[in-house]
């Protein structure tokens, strides 16, 4: 009799922890003719690097998807389609990079701060897989499974810098902005789980999902 084949529709709730890295960006600003920024600008994109920082939030969702059962050599393999949506709620990070870049501009030392700082966090994502398990029991099923992942990114960058001339001409300056873009990222996802059939036509599973929206 095929336990698993077929057709279900199903219910979800988890946990998500997330990664957010927030490049290092430079930019420049002189009072001088460009011809003569030939330093700053060196000296401005010495400084790089990243920031990195993680949060943990909640995620829950429904989820839909298909089975098929086969037999071979005494083993039961049971593959299938799933998709799925949730929304995420706290999941996301901030990021801050401090750089501090000590140089010379036409001969005169000069030292410039820079700080950038970056927030990423998920609303929702979704997924549509394949799996592939075995039953090591009639109603008890572990398997892996993988495949497109989607996701809304909410993003927020700012930018900050000091420019500081120590040779007491007072050629000081203060330069910053900020940004922020909503985008719908693609990717993919990997994982695997446990499936448990407790009742005729009901199941509960413990599942992992790694996923990956790019940059």
């Amino acid at each position: 009799m095929p336990v698993w084949a077929g057709g279900y529709v199903g219910l979800n709730a988890g946990a998500t922890f997330a990664n957010n890295s927030a490049p290092h960006a430079q930019t420049w600003n002189v009072a001088q003719p460009v011809s003569n920024a030939g330093n700053a600008l060196t000296a401005m994109l010495t400084g790089s690097g990243a920031g990195n920082a993680g949060n943990a939030g909640f995620i829950g969702g429904g989820q839909i998807g298909y089975n098929w059962q086969a037999a071979y050599r005494g083993y039961t393999f049971i593959t299938g389609m799933e998709a799925d949506i949730q929304g995420v709620a706290g999941s996301g990070g901030n990021a801050s990079r401090w750089t501090t870049v000590n140089t010379d501009y036409q001969g005169q030392p000069v030292t410039l701060l820079s700080n950038q700082k970056g927030a990423a966090n998920v609303s929702y994502i979704g997924t549509v897989r394949g799996r592939v398990g075995i039953a090591v029991m009639p109603t008890l099923m572990i398997y892996g499974t993988g495949g497109l992942a989607y996701g809304g990114l909410n993003t927020n960058v700012s930018n900050y810098q000091i420019w500081n001339d120590a040779s007491g001409r007072g050629q000081n300056y203060v330069i910053g902005g900020s940004g922020s873009f909503s985008n719908t990222q693609v990717g993919w996802t990997g994982g695997g789980g446990v499936e448990w059939m407790f009742l005729p036509n009901w199941s509960a599973k413990a599942e992992y999902l790694y996923y990956d929206l790019g940059r």
